[in-house]
C-alpha cells in the first residue's frame, strides 16, 4: 500500500507527467515521430517489405545494444513503481534511433546503391535495425500509451510481411491563444 511521504506514485507527479511540464516531453512523442520518419525511409527505398536485422554489418550496433536493454529497463523501474523512469527509458533507444539515421544517412546509401556503388547491403540493415527498433518501442510503450502503442505495432505488423505506409498515430496539440 502507498502512502505518507516516501510513496513513489504521487498525484501531482502524475499530472505534471500527464501535462507535459517545461522540458518535459509527452511518452509518444519521440517514438512517434521515429516511427513516422522511418516508415517513410523504408517505403521510399524499400517499397514496404523489410527483414529483421541480420547482423551482416556493424551498422546499428549501439542502437541494438540499446533496444535489447529496453524492457529489461522498463521492467525493473516499473517493480519499483518508477514510472518516470520506465517512460525515460524509451527516450535513449529513439535518441539512438535518430543518430543512426544522422550518421548512416539512408537516403545517401539509397543513391549511392543506384549509382551502382555496394550500398544496397548496408542500407538493408540500416533500415532493418531502425524498423527493429520502432517495434520493439511500439511494444514497450504499451502500459503508458496502450492506444498509441498499438496502432504503432500495426503499422510495422502486416500479414504480407511489409510494413504500412506511414500514418501519424499522435495528433499534434497547438497550443490555445
Amino acid at each position: 500500500m502507498c502512502g505518507g511521504t516516501r510513496c513513489p506514485i504521487r498525484g501531482h507527479r502524475l499530472h505534471g507527467r500527464a501535462a507535459g511540464q517545461a522540458g518535459e516531453r509527452r511518452p509518444g512523442q519521440r517514438p512517434g515521430k521515429l516511427q513516422n520518419r522511418t516508415l517513410a525511409l523504408v517505403h521510399k527505398h524499400r517499397e514496404g517489405p523489410i527483414s529483421k536485422p541480420s547482423g551482416a554489418t556493424s551498422v546499428g550496433t549501439q542502437l541494438g545494444k540499446a533496444y535489447q536493454a529496453l524492457p529489461y529497463l522498463i521492467d525493473e523501474a516499473l517493480a519499483r513503481f518508477d514510472f518516470r523512469a520506465a517512460t525515460d527509458a524509451l527516450r535513449p533507444v529513439a535518441e539512438a534511433s535518430n543518430r543512426l539515421i544522422e550518421t548512416q544517412r539512408p537516403w545517401e546509401l539509397a543513391r549511392r546503391d543506384k549509382q551502382g556503388e555496394q550500398a544496397a547491403t548496408q542500407l538493408d540493415e540500416v533500415l532493418s535495425v531502425l524498423a527493429e527498433a520502432c517495434r520493439i518501442l511500439a511494444a514497450e510503450a504499451g502500459p503508458f500509451i496502450p492506444t498509441g502503442s498499438s496502432a504503432l505495432s500495426k503499422q510495422f505488423r502486416t500479414g504480407d510481411g511489409s510494413i504500412a505506409p506511414p500514418t501519424p498515430i499522435f495528433a499534434r496539440l497547438e497550443a490555445k491563444p
